[in-house]
């Protein structure tokens, strides 16, 4: 049996090695099924696996070799990861990361867990297009203030990676950027933090109403921001930012899945923001203050941009700043004119969020 393509003994994210496989054991007449099946051809693919696995172990040992490895062959490793459940674990211990305490160095899950502090259950990641956004997200606020580090991960792939790495060294990977995010709050900060919901309460109960099907609800959070006014959380089922990107741009995709696994976001204020504090003032002075409601329409705009999603009406949206700004310029300082204002119907449809989540 002579062939220079079967997967059933070299899986596809092994592709890159280059070999001969010479066995005197194999039937000459074979067809694929039998070969499926064959104990020989399952005991050549998990020691070719198991090969592979050590010299890629042995060669960590030269870091400036491993990391041009990595380089080239990184992403069939995460492929490896996604596919191979027999090996996952063994894989994750190959990958490197930035993270927020790395700076120019990439980092092992192994030394991430070291340095794990001792409340400290999950390990915590961001995806997103390119290391300098990830290092500018908003998402990142609390974890630096608190010094907790964060993963960041820049690939296409580390989207598919991670539905599939779902905990490391009994450790969860999680998020930071989807719902499920707990930090470790004294019961003083969990008494702040429930009289800063129920001050709130009615801005959040009146954005909902003003952005209607945008989102799924709007909610005071205390585990992710610092100065930023408010982001777009995603559910913990669902696609993040940057997944529903890729989804998006499948030309095979299934609309009907990309509108469920996309889901509702949920605007997620910053109690402690300047912005969000006066926007509540101005709510309880006039609560039919059109003014209030464009700002809403517009921190909802630049929470989609903060959060990693698209905003399919830039036109629409680059109106209202030059009506916000022109109306910064004024002498007396007084709110833009409504009309002025571009209309609220013209932001972002239901359809239009969903599908670019």
């Amino acid at each position: 049996f002579i062939t220079d393509e079967c997967t059933d003994i070299v899986p596809d994210w092994l592709t890159f090695l280059k070999g001969v496989v010479d066995c005197d054991d194999l039937p000459l007449n074979i067809s694929r099924e039998m070969l499926q099946k064959n104990r020989i051809v399952n005991t050549i693919r998990k020691n070719i696996i198991n090969k592979a696995l050590k010299l890629f172990k042995d060669l960590e040992e030269d870091k400036e070799k491993y990391e041009t490895f990595l380089k080239q062959f990184g992403k069939s490793i995460k492929l490896g990861i996604h596919e191979d459940s027999d090996n996952r674990q063994k894989l994750a211990k190959l990958l490197r990361y930035y993270s927020t305490k790395s700076k120019d160095k990439r980092t092992s899950l192994d030394d991430y867990v070291t340095r794990m502090g001792e409340s400290q259950k999950s390990i915590y990641y961001i995806t997103g297009d390119s290391l300098d956004a990830l290092r500018e997200s908003p998402f990142l606020e609390r974890f630096n203030k608190r010094g907790i580090e964060v993963l960041l991960m820049d690939e296409a792939i580390d989207e598919y990676m991670t539905s599939s790495l779902k905990e490391f060294d009994g450790k969860q990977l999680k998020c930071i950027t989807k719902d499920g995010i707990d930090l470790e709050m004294t019961e003083d900060e969990k008494k702040a933090q429930e009289e800063k919901k129920e001050r709130y309460s009615k801005l959040c109960k009146y954005m909902k109403e003003v952005l209607g099907d945008k989102v799924e609800g709007v909610r005071v959070g205390c585990d992710r921001l610092v100065d930023t006014p408010c982001v777009l959380v995603t559910a913990e089922w669902g696609w993040t930012a940057t997944m529903s990107k890729i989804m998006k741009h499948q030309a095979l995709r299934d609309d009907t899945l990309g509108s469920v696994m996309a889901g509702k976001k949920t605007l997620e204020l910053n109690p402690d923001s300047p912005i969000i504090a006066n926007l509540a003032t101005k709510l309880d002075e006039d609560s039919e203050n059109l003014y209030v409601k464009d700002i809403t329409t517009l921190l909802f705009e630049t929470a989609l941009i903060q959060s990693g999603f698209d905003i399919e009406d830039p036109t629409t949206f680059a109106r209202r700043i030059h009506a916000m700004v022109r109306a910064s310029l004024g002498d007396d300082g007084a709110a833009p004119a409504a009309e002025d204002l571009p209309p609220l119907d013209d932001c972002n449809d239901e359809d239009d969020v969903d599908e670019v989540d």
